[in-house]
Order: C-alpha cells, then sequence, then structure tokens
C-alpha cells in the first residue's frame, strides 16, 4: 500500500518549468519535475521551488533554491508546510508562509537556508493571506491578515467569504517593526498575491 501512495502522488504531481522571453522563445528549465517554480530573481539565476519530493509524501510542503538548470539545488526549510515564496529584491532571503500544527507564521531564511526566522506569528483567530510580498528596497514585507470566525482555528478551516476585519501589515524584515494598515473595504476574496509598487 505504502508504494501505491508513493507511485500515486508521483503520477499526479509533475510539474513542467519554462522560460519564456519577450519575444516568445520558450525553453524548458531543468528544475525538477517535483518542484513549481514560486518565484525567480531578477537576474533570473536563482529560482525558489516547493516540492513535496522527500518522506513522508503528502505531509508537506517544502523549499529549495537552486539555479534555473536544477543545479546547486539547497532545501532551505525542513518541516511542516512551507508555501507562498518569495525572494527579496537582492535575490539573497526568501519570505514565506509556514503552517503547521493549525497555526501559520511569515518567516524569512538565506537562500542558502541558514538564518531562518519569524516575521510574523498569527496572533489567536487571525489568519494570513497568500504569504507576504517584499518593499523594492527589501527592508519590509507586506501581507495581508483576517481575523477568523468563531470556531475556525486551523489555517484552512472555514470559508474565505467568512473572514472579515482584512487589513495589511507592514513588517520590517526583522521582525522588529510593524505597522498595520485598514484599508475601508478589505475582503479575502479580494486578494491574490500581494505585491509592492
Amino acid at each position: 500500500a505504502v508504494e501505491s501512495r508513493i507511485i500515486e502522488i508521483e503520477d499526479r504531481w509533475r510539474h513542467a518549468n519554462w522560460q519564456v522571453s519577450l519575444n516568445g522563445e520558450a525553453r524548458e528549465l531543468g528544475v525538477p519535475q517535483t518542484d513549481a517554480i514560486e518565484d525567480a530573481s531578477r537576474t533570473s539565476d536563482l529560482v525558489v521551488t516547493v516540492s513535496d519530493r522527500h518522506p513522508p509524501l503528502g505531509r508537506g510542503y517544502q523549499l529549495y533554491t537552486m539555479k534555473p538548470d536544477g543545479s546547486e539545488q539547497r532545501r532551505i526549510t525542513r518541516d511542516g508546510l512551507n508555501v507562498h515564496a518569495r525572494l527579496s529584491p537582492d535575490g539573497q532571503t526568501v519570505a514565506y508562509l509556514h503552517a503547521e500544527k493549525g497555526a501559520a507564521d511569515i518567516r524569512v531564511s538565506s537562500t542558502n537556508g541558514t538564518d531562518e526566522r519569524v516575521v510574523y506569528q498569527s496572533e489567536a483567530k487571525t489568519m494570513l493571506g497568500n504569504g507576504a510580498c517584499w518593499s523594492p528596497d527589501g527592508k519590509y514585507l507586506a501581507m495581508a491578515i483576517f481575523e477568523a470566525p468563531d470556531g475556525v482555528t486551523g489555517v484552512n478551516d472555514g470559508a474565505p467569504a467568512e473572514l472579515r476585519n482584512g487589513r495589511l501589515l507592514i513588517t520590517s524584515a526583522d521582525g522588529k517593526f510593524r505597522k498595520e494598515v485598514a484599508p475601508a473595504a478589505l475582503h479575502v476574496l479580494d486578494l491574490g498575491f500581494l505585491d509592492w509598487q
């Protein structure tokens, strides 16, 4: 039964990662088919990927950095579910959403997997949107946070429409500075992935 499950997961999650130029020329990258690219550096010499390639399969996505040809792979997370990775403007740091045991936080790590730290820990009844985005100078992160209704405690529990009091949280990359901005109307269904211009 274990082999059957592993084969089923491997057959189901295959990714094709391509680079397309402005003139329409496309080339398939050497990133493993087990990985999906989450973000690429501005110089296109580094990608961060998400994958469930290591056991226990189906138990949590981990993040990797590598060159677009698949060389110099580094695993930068070790536990929990790690998604929505974004590279800093200088390509040296990765911000991502980490979830484990019903709690979620935003973490940053160097692209070689060292110096991991939590910059925002979700509080009771607070849920995070789709990760965080970097300011153009790489000093700050912005993320969407919401209040969960009574009885909703898990990261993915409840219907998105039930989340309320949406607001943006700006934090420094070291987590020491924090400021909330509450737009007049921010609903979880309005949000895709944030970007900072």
